[in-house]
């Protein structure tokens, strides 16, 4: 790998997931976006800690992962069409707080989603992952 000296992996768990810290999303090398592709390979999921990016950093941080998709929920005519926006409150808890698996119906699924939390409560707000790649009959 090529990574720099500030590139850390931390194994989250024993079978997915795991944390990547010394990185800035905002302002990515093709070395470090080749280690983040190698981590996410590796690990199915993984998860950076207070990254200050915007939503076209966002949007290009998700570019290096291939072709964007628009998500079937997208509300139609919205800016950034790539960016499916959920937000919910009292109110509005949100057809997704069930388990679901996103849009892997479709005939070339995709790689998988970045999620980028704006806000998140101080109690609940919990997102679980899980890949289906993992099959371990040992």
């Amino acid at each position: 790998m090529s990574r720099s000296d500030s590139f850390k992996i931390e194994r989250l768990t024993p079978a997915i997931g795991a944390e990547i810290s010394g990185v800035d999303l905002g302002h990515l090398t093709p070395g470090v976006v080749a280690d983040i592709r190698a981590a996410l390979l590796e690990y199915k999921v993984v998860f950076f800690r207070e990254q200050q990016i915007t939503r076209e950093q966002h949007i290009d941080f998700a570019r290096q992962f291939g072709l964007l998709e628009i998500h079937p929920a997208t509300p139609k005519n919205q800016p950034n069409p790539e960016v499916l926006q959920i937000a919910h409150g009292p109110d509005s808890r949100g057809a997704e707080n069930f388990w679901h698996s996103d849009v892997t119906w479709r005939e070339q699924p995709s790689l998988g989603s970045i999620l980028r939390a704006i806000e998140i409560p101080s109690v609940g707000g919990d997102t679980l992952w899980t890949s289906h790649l993992l099959l371990d009959t040992a």
